[in-house]
């Protein structure tokens, strides 16, 4: 035996441990179950070889090198099959399972049961063993492996071609390549050599040392995927070597008490696995509940956000139909109230004017409803140009002196002169200062509210500050939030859902600019500010 034949027994070696273990794990999985007669034809691959170049007796070198392409068909059989379940596991129909496993079972049983089969007859020569082969045979089995192996690689090919999830296409990445890369050295080295044109076996013992990346490369992908426990089975492997490497030792003891310390040594790596393979196997069974868990949290959180979605589209299309509605009865409501329709008492306009600012208010939270219903469905539209901010909050300071004065509220307004323009959508930006100086006045039972234009380095900030209620410090930051109202606020004011803020927060900030709340407490009143970047 030189290297060659230990490299084989290695890799046998090395495939059988892999395919028994792999078994063991998930025996009812398809993935884990054909990946586990997959190790198992390339072990008996690499045996049969072993087996062919060792031995002398040409018979058993005859039987070895049948048995040799048999698990090649084998190999070839299973990783059409793996191909078909990984990396989903799905159900094969049974018209698959039999075109898979019927023709190799044709072939296998042919090569190793009907003599005179594929390989003549073998002789010894002083480079080796020289084999001659039945150039029929031969074309049907090359046919046959090549066609075969060739469908499990377009299969693999396709589903990464057609992959869209990122971790499952780097698993197919893994696989495919893993696989293509060996097979080609394979079947250079064990079909196209070997041929009966060649007839050159001196390289036979290459193939089943590269199926090793074959293999390391599939059971990354397997285990990557998370379908077979590959600490478990590292700790088993682990444990079981160790015990046998004592039990061995058992047997080299030189006298009595050599053997009782070995004994007593033997006992101590037994219990040690045990405990080993048992906490092994509790932490993949917590890794799995976690993985279990998430997925579910996963999905839960998917239909949140078709909830959430369905909810969105529900409010924009319930706002659009509320809103012609309050539209007109508040035209008409306006004529009526003006003696378009003759002259009305003035109890009976009292009582029209409150039906009147009730209308208003309802038809300002049917856009505010729509507002939240644009931004959260990602159709919110600025149109930007260069605007006066100053003529802009001017004019919508002149136009709440009659709600302040009403209160009894000092209204003031201070700015600069010649401000730089700043580029935004006039439209939403008055709303936003309306907002500000609406909730502004809302709050504020006696005293002043002030409106305060000022360029600040690169940007321009408006101030709304008042003498109103103030805010807790614990709420400055949530305010900001959706259907958020501050504990003042909702003592004094029945109206609104506590969506204003959030809109003018999101207005803002599709202008690139900030929004913020200051206050030194309740009933030291209150300062919201924001600020627009001068472009």
């Amino acid at each position: 035996m030189d290297i060659r034949d230990y490299l084989l027994l290695l890799t046998a070696i090395l495939n059988v441990v892999l395919s028994f273990f792999i078994f063991l794990q998930g025996r009812k999985n398809l993935v884990n179950l054909s990946f586990a007669i997959f190790c198992f034809f390339a072990f008996l691959w690499a045996f049969s070889l072993f087996i062919f170049r060792t031995v002398t007796d040409l018979k058993i070198a005859l039987l070895g090198m049948k048995l040799a392409y048999a698990a090649a068909a084998g190999i070839a059989a299973s990783g059409l099959y793996f191909s078909f379940v990984f990396p989903e596991v799905k159900k094969i129909v049974f018209l698959k399972k039999i075109l898979i496993v019927l023709p190799a079972g044709v072939i296998i049983f042919w090569l190793l049961f009907v003599p005179g089969t594929l390989v003549g007859e073998i002789v010894n020569r002083p480079w080796g063993k020289e084999v001659t082969l039945f150039f029929q045979d031969y074309l049907a089995y090359a046919v046959y492996f090549v066609s075969v192996y060739s469908t499990g690689l377009l299969i693999l090919y396709k589903k990464q071609r057609d992959c869209r999830d990122g971790d499952v296409c780097h698993q197919l990445y893994s696989v495919f390549w893993g696989i293509l890369i060996p097979s080609i050295f394979g079947v250079i080295f064990n079909l196209l050599l070997p041929s009966p044109w060649l007839l050159d076996f001196t390289l036979i013992w290459l193939g089943p040392s590269f199926s090793m990346i074959m293999v390391g490369a599939v059971a990354y992908a397997v285990i990557r995927h998370q379908l077979m426990n590959i600490k478990s089975v590292a700790a088993q492997v682990f444990s079981y070597f160790l015990v046998a490497v004592f039990i061995i030792e058992l047997f080299l003891a030189k006298d009595f008490d050599e053997l009782i310390i070995r004994i007593i040594g033997l006992g101590l790596i037994v219990l040690l696995s045990y405990f080993l393979v048992k906490s092994v196997r509790v932490e993949v069974k917590r890794r799995e509940e976690m993985q279990r868990l998430a997925l579910k949290l996963k999905e839960a959180n998917e239909a949140l956000e078709m909830l959430n979605q369905a909810k969105t589209e529900f409010i924009s299309i319930s706002s659009h139909q509320l809103r012609t509605p309050l539209s007109i009865v508040k035209g008409y409501l306006s004529m009526v109230l003006d003696g378009d329709y003759g002259s009305v008492k003035k109890s009976l306009a009292k009582v029209l004017g409150k039906v009147y600012r009730s209308n208003e208010r309802l038809i300002n939270l049917v856009n505010e409803l729509l507002n939240i219903s644009r931004i959260e469905s990602g159709r919110l539209e600025f149109r930007f140009e260069p605007v006066e901010l100053g003529k802009i909050a001017r004019d919508i300071v002149e136009g709440f002196k009659i709600k302040a004065e009403a209160k009894r509220i000092e209204l003031r307004f201070d700015s600069p002169k010649n401000l730089p323009k700043v580029n935004a959508d006039a439209q939403k930006i008055k709303e936003v200062i309306s907002n500000l100086l609406d909730n502004a006045i809302k709050y504020t039972e006696r005293g002043w509210v002030a409106v305060k234009l000022d360029k600040k380095d690169k940007e321009m900030v408006l101030s709304v500050s008042d003498s109103g209620l103030g805010i807790e410090l614990s709420e400055r930051d949530k305010l900001f939030e959706k259907f958020t109202r501050g504990q003042s606020s909702q003592s004094a004011s029945s109206h609104g859902l506590g969506i204003g803020l959030y809109i003018c927060k999101k207005f803002v900030e599709g202008h690139g600019g900030k929004i913020w709340a200051e206050s030194e407490g309740p009933g030291k009143g209150s300062k919201f500010s924001f600020s627009l970047p001068i472009k």
